[in-house]
């Protein structure tokens, strides 16, 4: 279940009881480093493991350019 502090800033059009921490993990990966802040950040990296959060950077095709290079710089990855 998505925490209610991530609604307003990452799943603003989102019915928050339809996602599925596991089942969508993509997708709200990519929210959560898209658009979140300070808090969402570290929820997002105890939720999910580094290998997770990679494999949605080299998957993804919604991220920004400036969050792909802030997050790959974050886990030292290509």
């Amino acid at each position: 279940m998505i925490p209610s502090f991530l609604i307003p800033a990452c799943f603003w059009d989102c019915d928050p009881k339809e996602i599925d921490l596991r089942l969508h993990l993509r997708f709200v990966i990519e929210r959560v480093m898209e658009y979140g802040d300070d808090n969402a950040i570290r929820w997002l990296l105890r939720t999910y493991t580094n290998g997770d959060l990679i494999d949605v950077l080299h998957r993804s095709s919604v991220l920004t350019a400036k969050t792909v290079t802030c997050w790959t710089n974050y886990l030292g990855v290509s």
